[in-house]
């Protein structure tokens, strides 16, 4: 893909806005491209640098900056309810931010085996831990 720093812009801002989907972005910015090369168009936004590094830009500006998310993770370690979608909200906007991994062996466990509240605990902890390695969480 051979787009400017402006293109970038405007499809990090775009695939904010279609709940990131990655082919609704390239219909909704090149509405010519057919079903098909819109998903490959689209998975090649997502690999790239450029992209990831348009779409944290606007998320620090939307409010989401590494310190938002670091408190509502925190905040997300003392409560007993819900923890789930909660935690997953934020280990996908750590991931869009480039701050966790894309795909590790700790998501799919975090989706396969977290039976008990000790459990979520324990992961929490891990992902806090991989955070602090990182320099994103204190």
């Amino acid at each position: 893909m051979s787009w400017n720093k402006i293109k970038y812009k405007q499809a990090a801002n775009t695939f904010i806005k279609n709940g990131f989907n990655a082919t609704q972005t390239i219909r909704t910015i090149e509405p010519k491209q057919k079903p098909h090369s819109a998903r490959v168009t689209g998975t090649r936004m997502l690999a790239s640098v450029a992209f990831q590094n348009a779409v944290a830009e606007q998320l620090d500006k939307a409010g989401m900056t590494d310190e938002y998310l670091d408190s509502h993770l925190k905040s997300i370690i003392s409560q007993k309810e819900k923890l789930s979608p909660k935690l997953n909200a934020i280990i996908h906007a750590n991931t869009l931010k480039r701050r966790l991994p894309k795909d590790t062996a700790e998501h799919k466990h975090l989706h396969l085996k977290l039976d008990t509240s000790k459990q979520v605990y324990e992961e929490i902890e891990k992902i806090n831990a991989k955070l602090s390695a990182l320099g994103g969480a204190s």
